[in-house]
C-alpha cells in the first residue's frame, strides 16, 4: 500500500472519529467545552479535532471517552453508522 492510500485511510478514521464523538456529545446533551476540559483539551484543540484540523489520537480517543462516560468502542460504532 502506497503512501498516500495510508493518509486517506488514516484521515477516513478521524472523520469517523469525530463524527462519533459529536453524535455522542449531541445524544448525552453534552457541551463541547465541558468534554475537552474533562478530557484535558483546551476548546480550541477540541474543535480543532472535531473539524479535522488535528489529528485524533489513540491516546486522545481514550481521554474523550472517558470524559463523555462511554467507551472507545461507543465513538466508533457511532461514527459508522
Amino acid at each position: 500500500m502506497n503512501r498516500k492510500r495510508l493518509t486517506e485511510e488514516a484521515e477516513g478514521d478521524c472523520y469517523i472519529t469525530a463524527r462519533g464523538i459529536r453524535r455522542l456529545m449531541c445524544e448525552k446533551d453534552l457541551k463541547q467545552r465541558d468534554v475537552a476540559r474533562d478530557a484535558g483539551f483546551t476548546e480550541q484543540q477540541m474543535s480543532d479535532m472535531l473539524a479535522g484540523r488535528k489529528r485524533i489520537l489513540a491516546d486522545y480517543i481514550a481521554r474523550i471517552a472517558s470524559a463523555m462516560d462511554v467507551t472507545a468502542q461507543d465513538i466508533f460504532d457511532a461514527g459508522g453508522n
